[in-house]
């Protein structure tokens, strides 16, 4: 799926300095995931997002990929690239007025930014690292709070911490085992930790029927 989005990403970046209103695009782009996300969380992160394709298919083949700084898994960090992306976004287009072609040209603007930003990560830490921090995830994640959410068997995770290691953004299941779940914002949906893990310990659900697996295990 990946391969399919991975092409807007020259075509908006690239096609945009020519025609603008390829920036548009993006705004598509925002409406579909917004959507998915009320249903399936960051699914769009983890399947669908092309630049995250990019990060993953051709920016993995040069990166040095160590890992992440502890810096990325703060809260308080996300919020600020969080505010500070949704700021510079906010005064462009506060700036574009009404005109299709300023809009679309700050969409674009605001996906060069972004991918400056994650290939300067990337190349060093792992190559999805800046989607730790990408405020579309960010959106994604606080409208999908309890949606879809990644849940850990109690009693069949091992806490071997291979989870953690094929998680593109380092998130560890297995160290949130006594919470039973994993928060939405800290979770791609892409599956990875699910299938490579080797009690089957891990699976997709709602926050309700998390909480009703951890009470029937309490009895």
């Amino acid at each position: 799926m990946q391969w399919l989005t991975m092409p807007l990403v020259p075509l908006v970046i690239v096609g945009g300095y020519f025609y603008p209103l390829l920036g548009l695009v993006i705004v598509g782009m925002i409406a579909v995931f917004m959507n998915i996300a009320l249903f399936r969380g960051r699914y769009f992160c983890g399947w669908f997002c092309g630049l995250g394709g990019v990060f993953e298919r051709i920016l993995s083949k040069v990166s040095l990929n160590k890992p992440m700084l502890p810096l990325f898994t703060k809260k308080w960090f996300r919020w600020l690239m969080f505010g500070l992306m949704m700021s510079l976004l906010g005064s462009r287009l506060y700036m574009s007025g009404s005109d299709p072609e300023l809009i679309g040209s700050t969409f674009r603007m605001m996906w060069i930014v972004s991918l400056g930003f994650a290939t300067a990560f990337g190349l060093i830490l792992k190559p999805r690292t800046w989607c730790t921090v990408c405020p579309m995830g960010t959106m994604q994640g606080l409208i999908s709070k309890n949606t879809y959410l990644l849940r850990v068997d109690q009693g069949k995770c091992k806490e071997c911490g291979i989870c953690k290691k094929s998680c593109p953004i380092e998130t560890d299941p297995g160290a949130l085992k006594a919470e039973g779940q994993v928060p939405s914002l800290d979770c791609m949906r892409c599956s990875n930790c699910v299938v490579n893990c080797p009690t089957k310990a891990l699976s997709f659900g709602s926050e309700q029927k998390s909480m009703k697996s951890m009470k029937s295990m309490s009895k």
